[in-house]
């Protein structure tokens, strides 16, 4: 449902040949990948694991060159070092959120995933303060530039679509 572009929740951009895709993240997701293989999957789990991830909201961003992982494909290994150090150190630093109120909502957090080249791109999960969105509509993520020529880019995200993702029916506790 979420990758579906028509939901509104997952946006692309192709700048000189690198695919950028980020797509809002629904916190009962990341709540069932924690859960996943967890044999007691009743209501206190649940509800510690959610309780985890309440207060926030997040993102994914893929980055891809070919259908491989962007930093694989830079062509040196001082590039790929230095796009490393880019993306595991710096990038709270490149993403932030725009409210429809004009409200800045800085990065709280988040993670480079290194799959070492075993992946067809290169994912961050982003963390934001749910609170501080709470009361928009719309929220406007800026990615800044960070070394791979993309410029600034910028993607909408509509709270009226983030309200219709139908719930996880594997986390409802009888």
């Amino acid at each position: 449902y979420v990758q579906d572009k028509d939901h509104g929740l997952v946006h692309q951009a192709s700048i000189n040949g690198i695919g950028m895709r980020v797509s809002y993240q629904r916190r009962e997701l990341l709540v069932w990948q924690e859960l996943e293989g967890n044999e007691q999957r009743g209501k206190k789990p649940i509800e510690s694991v959610m309780k985890k991830y309440k207060g926030q909201e997040y993102f994914t961003m893929g980055l891809t060159r070919n259908n491989q992982e962007v930093i694989r494909q830079l062509g040196s290994f001082s590039k790929y070092s230095d796009m490393l150090q880019v993306l595991s150190f710096q990038m709270a630093d490149k993403v932030l959120l725009v409210s429809d109120k004009q409200d800045t909502v800085a990065t709280q957090d988040y993670v480079f995933q290194q799959t070492f080249g075993m992946g067809s791109e290169n994912s961050l999960l982003f963390v934001f303060d749910r609170e501080k969105l709470a009361e928009a509509s719309e929220w406007t993520m800026y990615v800044k530039e960070f070394g791979l020529g993309l410029g600034i880019q910028k993607f909408v995200f509509r709270r009226s679509d983030v309200e219709r993702v139908p719930g996880l029916k594997e986390l409802a506790t009888p």
